[in-house]
């Protein structure tokens, strides 16, 4: 009888010892560590003021889709006027993107973002508070000029766009034609997108063979933990 419990005490003692092991080695495992972003480097074509072209950062991919809403036109400062939209959202579905551009306007995927004070995307630091979100603004985003010569422009009825990236480019006015010149800040962009993941963004030249709007982008994407 003592030998069978003793039997049995050595068996349970022997799975303790071996399920502790197991628990052992489970915690001697190092944490994998993910690893360092990878410069990235694109040219975007924001050239077509009809269109925004959709940026996955990820990826690197992009996808240009006429503006989502209604067009108005004006002429000496009033609305003479107004078409609907020729894109909608539902022309997006099924693709990942990170940030959009038509010309200078930036806006994001429901993200938020910031302009660091660093002209480096190396020691940029990521900053813990100070982000803003896009916001709404009304006959702002030029997306026609098909009538520029009758003096009509093409203005989208509302549009988003987010603040602190609208920065990254200084507007100068020329006073002829084009009217606006864009000259890059240099200085790095935080962006945070609403999936967790992150992104250093530097935008530099604004031309490509002297047509305006090829965004050239350096970037360190961070995929969300």
């Amino acid at each position: 009888m003592k030998t069978k419990i003793y039997t049995a005490l050595m068996a349970v003692l022997f799975l303790s010892l071996t399920s502790c092991d197991k628990d052992n080695k489970k915690e001697k495992e190092p944490t994998p560590t993910p690893p360092p972003a990878t410069l990235k480097e694109i040219t975007i074509n924001a050239s077509d003021y009809a269109k925004w072209t959709y940026v996955n950062l990820k990826t690197g991919e992009m996808k240009s889709f006429f503006d989502f809403s209604d067009c108005n036109y004006f002429k000496n400062g009033k609305i003479v006027e107004s078409k609907p939209a020729r894109g909608k959202e539902s022309d997006l579905a099924g693709f990942e993107w990170h940030i959009a551009l038509n010309h200078a306007f930036i806006r994001t995927n429901g993200g938020e973002a910031i302009e660091t004070a660093v002209k480096d995307l190396n020691t940029a630091e990521i900053p813990a508070s100070g982000y803003k979100k896009d916001v709404v603004v009304e006959n702002k985003v030029l997306i026609d000029m098909t009538f520029m010569m009758q003096g009509k422009m093409g203005y989208a009825a509302k549009s988003y766009v987010n603040s602190e990236l609208y920065k990254a480019y200084e507007h100068i006015k020329t006073g002829g034609m084009p009217p606006v010149e864009y000259k890059p800040v240099g200085k790095v962009m935080v962006l945070k997108c609403k999936d967790g993941s992150l992104a250093k963004l530097k935008f530099g030249n604004f031309y490509k063979e002297g047509k305006a709007g090829y965004v050239a982008l350096s970037y360190l994407f961070f995929p969300a933990k």
